[in-house]
């Protein structure tokens, strides 16, 4: 880091003139609002990293919310399955028994 003293030292010292005054003076503003500017970006730096987590966050519930929903998705699917299994076998042998009674009529 350089300090207003190296860069002007002429102007920082006492007993100086009052054109080396007001260089320096204006020397220590400059460094006072790339301060400030430092300050300021650091603070946005934050901000931003604290936004990203925050999507981040955000991003990886709905991930979960996701993951959650195809696995219901999945289960009523199997679910689906065993009913129309079980309908299909009840109706065979409903089919079985309704051909078995008109072959003895007959």
């Amino acid at each position: 880091k350089v300090s207003p003293q190296k860069l002007c030292p002429v102007a920082l010292t006492a007993g100086g003139s009052r054109g080396d005054s007001r260089a320096g003076t204006a020397a220590a503003t400059i460094f006072s609002h790339r301060r400030a500017l430092r300050a300021g970006c650091a603070c946005l730096s934050r901000e931003l990293e604290e936004e990203r987590r925050g999507k981040g966050h955000a991003l990886a519930l709905k991930e979960a919310e996701i993951a959650e929903m195809n696995k219901k998705m999945e289960d009523m699917a199997l679910e689906f399955g065993d009913m129309l299994k079980e309908t299909l076998d009840k109706m065979g042998a409903q089919l079985e028994l309704s051909s078995f009674l008109h072959d003895v009529r007959a």
